[in-house]
């Protein structure tokens, strides 16, 4: 139901005059009204003409006080609503303004955040796929990996330092986000798993060609060396199943991404 404008009328009202201003403002109505009718009343109690009661009326001593403070409570009140509708709107309007500029530097700070992480992605990724994703992708299935990819520095950096900005973009894109770096980080670690491997390998190797003079030496380093290019070839099937993965959730992720920038 729509509301009377007498009652929007009061609620700007309570603005100026405070938290009773309803109440004030009823009680002053009361009074202008009361007190007229009781000078009139009085006034036309006596036994006289119509004439005589006007002029009784206007010579009443009570009249130029009524007057004023007719006028001054009459004033008030319409100078109070009409402050307090001003003030009401320009309230308003401020607000409005304000969750405009605040809306405008949340939506930069979202677009800057993710226009660092589709940079941050790509480069990694570049760097990633020229070096091992592509010699990953001709491996078959039962194969090893014998290769070594050293990581010795952090390269999630805008995104480990801008974690906070995740909650102020739509969901399903924070949840890719996300995704894409804890896969990243696995497979990563997969890879520092490879290369332990690697190392146990040719270190067995090694050690079995510089212990030929005794057979029993030799044979533990060689049996342990098999054993390794086992394990090997098992990583070498998580690491491939990694791969992929990330590598679909980095095509997913960077479309993601441009299509929410093109957003107006």
């Amino acid at each position: 139901m729509q509301k009377l404008p007498e009652m929007k009328f009061l609620r700007n009202f309570r603005n100026p005059l405070g938290k009773h201003g309803v109440l004030i403002t009823l009680l002053s109505i009361l009074a202008l009204v009361s007190i007229p009718v009781h000078v009139v009343r009085q006034v036309f109690m006596c036994d006289n003409s119509i004439v005589t009661h006007i002029s009784n009326l206007f010579k009443h001593p009570v009249l130029p006080t009524l007057i004023t403070v007719f006028g001054t409570i009459t004033g008030a009140i319409i100078g109070g609503c009409i402050t307090g509708y001003y003030s009401n709107k320009a309230v308003k309007t401020t607000l409005k303004e304000q969750r405009q500029l605040n809306e405008e530097k949340e939506k930069k700070e979202t677009t800057s955040f993710l226009v660092s992480i589709r940079t941050e992605i790509l480069t990694v990724w570049k760097q990633y796929d020229e070096v091992i994703g592509k010699i990953i992708e001709k491996t078959e299935e039962g194969e090893d990996i014998p290769i070594r990819y050293t990581i010795t520095e952090n390269y999630f950096i805008v995104y480990e330092n801008n974690t906070n900005l995740l909650g102020s973009i739509p969901f399903e894109l924070s949840k890719s986000i996300v995704e894409t770096y804890t896969k990243a980080k696995n497979l990563k670690e997969i890879l520092m798993v490879n290369n332990n491997i690697l190392n146990s390998i040719q270190y067995h190797t090694e050690s079995a060609l510089e212990s030929s003079n005794l057979n029993s030496e030799k044979e533990y380093h060689q049996n342990q060396k098999h054993k390794r290019l086992e394990v090997l070839k098992g990583n070498g099937g998580i690491l491939r199943d990694r791969h992929h993965q990330l590598k679909q959730n980095v095509s997913i992720l960077l479309k993601a991404i441009e299509d929410h920038i093109k957003q107006p």
